[in-house]
């Protein structure tokens, strides 16, 4: 597992006083404290760059920093590891009528569509759609086992090849369930299922107040055993544990981009 190396407090503190003393000669009162937090902001958020890990995961898991989240996100691309996409295409009109093997969606405000590239030439189409709220979904086959109490929905589906389709579902995407109960679902039809816990925490940081209770990303588990996962915060980070067969890591990956791809939307 890949793992990130600090200075001790001493060196830490002494890296900030030389900062202030070059900066100081330069610059008013004022601009140095300016400086100085935004300088110390950067320190504490390096420190954590992606959700809580699980016991299972820290040491048999490979940890895939983000690129493709900063600047203009016109042709966006997104990129982790091995792992890259096509342009996201991105569309803020009302869509027509999108059905899988598992939901039909009426109509939907917010859409996108992507391909998937990952290693060894496998690859997925991926389609999303968000803003949902119930009365635009219709659940044709309960893959997933979802009631009706939920504002919101973010679905789609990862088609792989003609006879490997995932459909995904999540729940109210930005709340954390509070019996701690799954927040949405991946599954192949009558098949594999993976199961979706969100994540309000980070990994050895304490949340700033301000962020208590925002959902940080995602653990994605099959069969009860955590398989990775998704970070958001800052650049983002995706989390695969060893071993995983080429097609579940595809699958993770898409839904991973998905979910960055959501939350830059919902920030714009």
């Amino acid at each position: 597992m890949q793992t990130t190396t600090f200075q001790n407090n001493k060196n830490i503190a002494l890296n900030i006083q030389n900062t202030i003393n070059i900066i100081s000669n330069h610059m008013n009162l004022k601009s140095i404290t300016a400086v100085f937090f935004v300088f110390l902001i950067g320190i504490i958020s390096s420190k954590a760059q992606y959700v809580k890990l699980p016991e299972s995961l820290k040491e048999n898991s490979e940890i895939l920093p983000v690129k493709g989240r900063n600047g203009i996100q016109i042709n966006q691309v997104i990129t982790f590891g091995d792992f890259k996409t096509s342009k996201i295409k991105k569309g803020w009109t009302k869509t027509s009528k999108f059905t899988s093997s598992a939901t039909s969606v009426s109509s939907s405000s917010q859409k996108f569509s992507f391909v998937q590239n990952g290693p060894n030439n496998i690859a997925a189409d991926v389609a999303c759609l968000g803003e949902l709220s119930k009365i635009d979904i219709e659940i044709i086959k309960n893959l997933f086992s979802i009631g009706t109490d939920f504002k919101s929905c973010f679905t789609g589906s990862i088609t792989i090849s003609e006879t490997e389709i995932w459909d995904f579902i999540i729940i109210d995407p930005e709340k954390k369930p509070d019996n701690g109960s799954s927040s949405g679902f991946i599954r192949k039809e009558n098949s594999e299922l993976i199961e979706l816990f969100a994540s309000t925490e980070l990994e050895g940081k304490k949340i700033p107040k301000f962020l208590q209770g925002v959902v940080q990303g995602y653990e994605f588990r099959m069969a009860d055993e955590p398989i990775g996962i998704v970070s958001l915060y800052n650049k983002g980070d995706v989390i695969l544990k060893n071993g995983l067969p080429d097609n579940i890591k595809l699958v993770i990956a898409s839904l991973s981009t998905a979910l960055l791809v959501k939350a830059d939307l919902n920030d714009q």
